[in-house]
């Protein structure tokens, strides 16, 4: 059997996660469409309800078809994404953003959607590396790609996915095509300039924010060393807890019920400073028990479907990402 050439896998993967805006946007479309588009929707929804991503995602294509919605976009991004392919993933959520924006400027329901995809574009970046270009020039012209993949001007600067590894960016123009190389690691983010002094490959930025991993692993430290504290403080509590009792009762027998005579006034104090000792190992062990529960529910991981992996949120529709949204 025959293996179909390189250049037609590539073109049809490219063709799976990045639909053709074969509909107009929201803002232009018929009533007609509007339905037509929203039937389409509901079913890829119900089959994204039933775990069917697959179908799922060909449904949400052929809805954006009709009617290029952000709304649809979201949730093709969202299937690309539980099905593990974060990098075209990332890439449709970029692009959703700037058409949620142009359309909430029209219909500002819009814009919770590009708020959406701001979000879960963000739990992405570390799964990819990004490559920013700049254009030092204003005047400079032409066509800029990144990887092979050729980017709209004005969406130069929002990043775009590409796989770790060297990536060729170049820019064409009348005068000739300037390719520059960069090297970008897994959760990395690089830019390069064109133009100006400046033309050449920026230098790594500083480390940023991650998605939330470290802060969370810090969480759970911390509520393993606080609860390790609480579970001290209530051992002394026991321990101090359990002398003070028993020489309580010593002295009970002892002392008839009535005045302890003066030989038995440091058995006393011993038994009012295991007491005192008891009450604060108690009080440590009990911040520190609440303290260490609370740090680990913080910094547990998130469930497959939530924050910090990619969610398949099925609730939505075109009209809004809600339950009952419609196209209008």
């Amino acid at each position: 059997m025959k293996r179909l050439p390189s250049i037609v896998v590539a073109a049809l993967a490219l063709s799976l996660s990045h639909p053709a805006a074969a509909g107009p946007p929201p803002s232009k479309a018929s009533r007609a469409e509007f339905q037509k588009a929203q039937g389409l929707f509901d079913k890829a929804k119900a089959l994204l309800e039933k775990g069917k991503v697959e179908e799922a995602l060909a449904g949400f294509h052929k809805s954006y078809d009709v009617v290029a919605s952000p709304i649809s976009r979201l949730f093709v991004a969202r299937c690309l994404a539980a099905l593990g392919r974060e990098l075209d993933a990332h890439r449709e959520l970029t692009e959703v953003t700037f058409d949620a924006r142009a359309e909430a400027a029209k219909d500002v329901k819009y814009d919770e959607t590009r708020q959406a995809a701001e979000a879960e574009r963000a739990e992405l970046a570390p799964k990819v590396a990004i490559v920013d270009v700049r254009l030092q020039d204003a005047a400079l012209t032409g066509e800029v790609t990144i990887g092979g993949t050729a980017r709209p001007r004005d969406r130069l600067t929002a990043g775009w996915a590409v796989p770790p590894g060297v990536v060729e960016v170049a820019l064409s123009t009348p005068r000739g095509r300037d390719a520059r190389s960069v090297t970008v690691a897994l959760g990395e983010r690089r830019e390069v300039v064109f133009g100006g002094a400046a033309a050449a490959v920026a230098p790594p930025p500083a480390p940023v924010a991650d998605d939330g991993a470290s802060t969370r692993k810090k969480l759970r430290v911390g509520g393993w060393v606080a609860g390790a504290v609480g579970a001290v403080g209530l051992g002394v509590f026991a321990l101090e807890g359990s002398r003070a009792r028993s020489r309580y009762d010593q002295l009970k027998d002892d002392c008839a019920g009535g005045p302890c005579p003066t030989d038995r006034a440091s058995d006393v104090s011993a038994g009012r400073r295991d007491a005192r000792i008891a009450n604060i190992g108690l009080a440590v062990g009990a911040i520190g028990v609440g303290a260490g529960v609370t740090l680990l529910v913080l910094g547990r991981e998130p469930k497959a479907g939530h924050a910090g992996s990619p969610r398949v949120t099925v609730a939505g529709g075109l009209g809004g990402v809600s339950v009952q949204g419609r196209f209008q």
